[in-house]
């Protein structure tokens, strides 16, 4: 499978896709693929049928996906940060900073309403980091690659994803 996924499914490379579009392209290619439309075949026929569709829905699982989405354009680049490579502005390193600091006094004192406070105050913050990634996404769109841009974007998306993911948690408990 040498394809990247934009090619396997026929799309033009780019970080703002029609979702209806790749769900369509998906579906027709697994219609084409499946493994029981070569089952009456040789078993190397039927086994790359199963690769095949295994591929593809790797793809649609990245594709589909904004964050998996951008990483995996920044890898196609050559681009993706290791763990540890985070050189992010103070301003935002202090935010995340004080955010968690009211996750872990959310979670010790099990107060709803922090919770949704902390809710709140991470999507607005999250709203400013898109607004940003915005702008850097559509210049990539337009092939104006800002590799740096989009690696601190990409970064600033995880680090907002987990402090989501950790409220979700024990708002849950």
């Amino acid at each position: 499978m040498e394809k990247d996924f934009f090619e396997l499914l026929g799309l033009p490379r780019k970080l703002l896709i029609d979702k209806s579009d790749l769900r369509k392209r998906y579906i027709l290619a697994c219609q084409t693929a499946h493994p029981d439309l070569h089952s009456d075949g040789h078993s190397i026929q039927l086994e790359e049928a199963e690769k095949l569709t295994a591929y593809l829905n790797k793809a649609y699982e990245v594709l589909s996906d904004d964050t998996k989405r951008l990483a995996y354009v920044l890898s196609l680049h050559n681009s993706l940060p290791a763990e540890g490579e985070a050189k992010l502005p103070m301003d935002f390193l202090m935010e995340v900073m004080d955010l968690n600091e009211m996750i872990e006094e959310a979670q010790f004192k099990q107060n709803e309403n922090l919770q949704k406070t902390l809710l709140d105050r991470l999507n607005a913050f999250g709203e400013e980091i898109n607004f940003e990634g915005k702008k850097l996404i559509e210049a990539y769109d337009l092939e104006d690659f800002d590799e740096v841009g989009l690696k601190e974007y990409y970064l600033k998306l995880k680090y907002i994803l987990r402090m989501r993911e950790n409220i979700l948690k024990f708002a849950t408990h």
